[in-house]
């Protein structure tokens, strides 16, 4: 299966989101969780609402999700169930970046992956950031079944 490459009108938007939520990155932060948030726009926001599509293949599908970014205390290179994540110390103020469709479980991991690899620059993270991951962020599902570890300070970028 090929990976799907994220929209450059979203990698715009996650850039410009990241641009902002970059600064505020604590000392005390050593990974980096993007996390899928599964959202419903109509039990939010009412019936017909919608947050947009990063997947044009489906978007009436209804299955929308937003991405939630999180710091932890600790990060582990070779923890492949990145259990790491649930180690949680920060998260930026303001709210998760919506918009996002639901491309299916593990492929919407495979969308954030590269929208995380479009978006942000290691070189703008703080020193003590050792690692980025992406996943779904649903303790109750085992989240960890669909994370991906998209970079470490050790290795670069995963393909």
């Amino acid at each position: 299966m090929p990976v799907r490459s994220a929209r450059s009108s979203d990698v715009r938007v996650a850039s410009q989101w990241w641009s902002v939520v970059r600064h505020a990155i604590p000392d005390d932060v050593r990974g980096l969780w993007f996390g899928l948030l599964d959202m419903d726009p109509a039990a939010i926001l009412g019936p017909g609402a919608s947050w947009g599509a990063l997947d044009e293949d489906d978007p009436d599908d209804g299955g929308t999700v937003a991405l939630a970014l999180t710091g932890t205390a600790r990060f582990d290179a070779d923890d492949a169930e990145v259990l790491w994540t649930a180690a949680r110390v920060w998260s930026p103020p303001g709210p998760a970046l919506r918009g996002l469709a639901d491309a299916g479980h593990d492929g919407a991991v495979e969308l954030v992956a590269d929208l995380v690899r479009q978006a942000v620059d290691p070189a703008d993270l703080p020193p003590h950031v050792e690692g980025i991951a992406a996943g779904w962020d649903d303790w109750d599902a085992g989240h960890a079944a669909g994370a991906l570890l998209v970079w470490t300070r050790r290795d670069g970028w995963a393909r």
